[in-house]
């Protein structure tokens, strides 16, 4: 896929820059999305159940979404240890709630995706936290995602593109804000 190759091109080019945080950032966000690009036929067999059962995972999870929105916007008007400790803690219930309410529908092996996307994406934000802050919070820890809440079979993935869309618009509020 384009995306996959110009990510590639991208990370290419980046690591022949100088060092700085600008260039560590791209390169948190590009690693993200090196787990899709390897397993993407694993990725691809999802699409039907997330595109099938995308409004109802999406209201499932509402509240945990606008709460980790309004905890984004808060730290890009304040960037206090408290707003970054909220946008913690709010990441780790709308990914735990995303994982499980899709592994409700989806069964396991898109939970088994999910959490690799979730774990990877809240890597690379936490990573461009730190590049900014030293020290961040406890609560950007890593926890555990409860998997014993279902069987096995049921677990999933979080809701279609408009995830992901607002995710990058997140990444890219934080990035103006830790760098203007």
């Amino acid at each position: 896929m384009g995306i996959f190759r110009s990510n590639a091109n991208l990370e290419s080019c980046l690591n022949k820059c100088n060092k700085s945080q600008e260039t560590a950032i791209l390169l948190a966000g590009i690693k993200s999305w090196q787990d899709a690009c390897a397993h993407l036929e694993e990725v691809r067999a999802q699409f039907p159940c997330w595109r099938e059962n995308g409004h109802e995972l999406s209201q499932s999870c509402r509240a945990q979404t606008v709460n980790l929105k309004e905890s984004m916007h808060l730290f890009a008007r304040n960037q206090s240890q408290q707003n970054i400790q909220n946008i913690c803690s709010d990441y780790d219930k709308f990914s735990t709630c995303f994982t499980q309410e899709h592994g409700k529908l989806c069964g396991y092996r898109s939970e088994i995706i999910t959490g690799r996307m979730f774990h990877n994406n809240r890597e690379a934000m936490f990573n461009m936290l730190k590049i900014r802050w030293s020290t961040l919070p406890s609560q950007c820890g890593y926890s555990h995602l409860r998997r014993d809440t279902y069987s096995s079979e049921k677990y999933a993935f979080f809701r279609s593109s408009s995830y992901i869309s607002s995710f990058l618009a997140s990444v890219s509020v934080l990035f103006s804000v830790c760098f203007s």
